[in-house]
C-alpha cells in the first residue's frame, strides 16, 4: 500500500503507468518534457530596424541578415547606398538590388562594387538598361571580376560575333544574366561546339543566342534531347532549317506544338503533310491558332488553293492576315473587276512580293485608279481610323 501511495503521488508516474509496466515489463514510463523553442537572439537591432525601415525586408529575413552581420554598424550599409546613388541608381533601384543580394550592403565600395559597376558601364550599359540590369541582377557585383565576369563576357561576345556598341551583348545580359557564371559559361561553350558539329554555322548560332540565350545556357543533355526530337520529326543534320527548328522546339512545349499541328490537321491534312509543312517552315508552330485557322480557311475557301500548294509553301500561313493576305487579295479583285489585268496572277506569287514591288506593279502603275486601289489595300486601316475619329 505504501508503494502504491508513493506511486500515485509521484509527479512522473500514476496508476496507468503502473498498469502499463505490469503489462509491458520492459517498457519505461513516458516522461513528458516541454522544451520551449529557443528564441533567436537579435544581435544587431540597429541593422535589423534599418533593413525593415529602409528596404522593407520581412522580419525573418531581416533577423537572419542582421545576425549574420552582427558586428557591422550602419556606416558600411549607408556608405554602400550613397555609393550606388553616385552611379545614378534611385532608392527604389537600390531597394530591389539589396533584396536580390543583401551582401552588397556590406561590400567594400571601392574594391568590390566600384570595379564591377565601371566594368558594366564600359561594356555600354547606361541609363535605364544599367539601372534595370543591376537592380535585378545585383549578385553579379559579388562575383570575381578577373576570374568570372571578364572571361564570361568575352565568351558571350565571341559567340555573338561583331557587335557595334555591344548592343547584342547588352540584350543577352538583360535577358539572361546568368551567362556571366562560370558553370553556365562552360555549358555555353560546349553547346556552341555541339551545334557546330550538327552543321549549324557561326552566324546562325549567334542569331540563336540572341533570340534564345537560355537555350545555349541549358545543360548539354537538354540541347541534345531537342536535336534528337527534331531528327525524329524528319529534320536532317546540316540542314539550313535545323537551327530554326531548334529555336521552335526549344522555346515551346511539345503539347503546344502538337496543338498547332492539330489545327492544320483539322482542315483535312495528314500528319505526314503537317510534318512536311513544319520541316519547310520550322517557325510555323509559333503562329497563333487563331491566325492559322483564319489563314487556312481563307486560302481553302476563298482563294481555292490546292492543299498540295499549301503543303509546299506553308510560309504563306505566317503572313499578316489583314495587312498582307486580305489586302493584296482585295487589290487583285478590284483590278480584275475593272479589267485592268489581262490575266489574274497566281496569288502565291503576289504574296511573296515585297511591299515596294507590290505597290509599284499593282497600284502605282494604274494612275487613274491608284486612289481606289490604295483604298482597297489600306481599307481596314482607314476604317479603324474613321471609327476612332467618331
Amino acid at each position: 500500500m505504501m508503494a502504491l501511495r508513493l506511486l500515485s503521488h509521484s509527479p512522473r508516474l500514476n496508476l496507468l503507468n503502473l498498469h502499463q509496466r505490469c503489462m509491458y515489463p520492459f517498457t519505461f514510463p513516458r516522461i513528458h518534457t516541454y522544451i520551449s523553442p529557443p528564441k533567436e537572439l537579435l544581435q544587431n537591432p540597429i541593422l535589423y530596424n534599418y533593413l525593415i525601415k529602409d528596404f522593407n525586408f520581412p522580419k525573418e529575413k531581416a533577423i537572419k541578415i542582421s545576425n549574420r552581420f552582427h558586428y557591422i554598424t550602419l556606416e558600411r550599409p549607408q556608405s554602400a547606398v550613397e555609393y550606388l546613388k553616385s552611379f545614378g541608381f534611385s532608392h527604389s533601384h537600390i531597394q530591389s538590388a539589396v533584396k536580390v543580394c543583401p551582401q552588397i550592403l556590406f561590400s567594400n565600395t571601392e574594391k568590390i562594387l566600384g570595379p564591377k559597376l565601371r566594368f558594366f558601364q564600359e561594356l555600354g550599359f547606361s541609363g535605364s538598361d544599367f539601372n534595370k540590369f543591376i537592380s535585378r541582377n545585383a549578385c553579379v557585383l559579388t562575383r570575381s571580376l578577373d576570374d568570372t565576369l571578364k572571361p564570361c563576357v568575352e565568351t558571350v561576345k565571341r559567340i555573338l560575333g561583331c557587335d557595334e556598341n555591344n548592343k547584342d551583348l547588352i540584350h543577352v545580359l538583360l535577358r539572361c544574366n546568368w551567362v556571366v557564371d562560370k558553370n553556365v559559361n562552360a555549358r555555353i561553350v560546349s553547346n556552341a561546339s555541339y551545334l557546330k558539329s550538327c552543321g549549324i554555322k557561326d552566324n546562325q548560332i549567334s542569331k540563336l543566342f540572341k533570340r534564345q540565350p537560355r537555350l545555349l545556357a541549358a545543360p548539354e543533355s537538354e540541347l541534345k534531347a531537342i536535336v534528337k526530337k527534331i531528327s525524329e520529326m524528319g529534320f536532317v543534320m546540316h540542314s539550313r532549317m535545323l537551327v530554326y527548328a531548334i529555336h521552335t522546339v526549344g522555346s515551346m512545349s511539345s503539347k503546344t506544338i502538337e496543338k498547332k499541328l492539330d489545327v492544320i490537321r483539322s482542315f483535312g491534312f495528314s500528319r505526314d503533310e503537317c510534318l512536311e509543312m513544319f520541316r519547310r517552315a520550322p517557325t510555323l508552330p509559333r503562329t497563333s491558332e487563331v491566325k492559322l485557322r483564319c489563314a487556312m480557311k481563307f486560302f481553302l475557301d476563298t482563294v481555292k488553293l490546292k492543299k498540295s500548294l499549301i503543303v509546299h509553301a506553308p510560309m504563306i500561313l505566317m503572313h499578316s492576315v489583314e495587312d498582307r493576305i486580305f489586302a493584296r487579295y482585295r487589290v487583285l479583285k478590284t483590278l480584275m473587276e475593272k479589267r485592268l489585268l489581262n490575266k489574274e496572277p497566281a496569288f502565291l506569287y503576289v504574296l511573296h512580293m515585297t511591299e515596294e514591288e507590290f505597290l509599284e506593279k499593282y497600284i502605282s502603275k494604274f494612275v487613274d485608279n491608284a486612289e481606289e486601289l490604295l483604298g482597297a489595300y489600306k481599307g481596314h486601316l482607314l476604317e479603324s481610323s474613321t471609327e476612332e475619329g467618331a
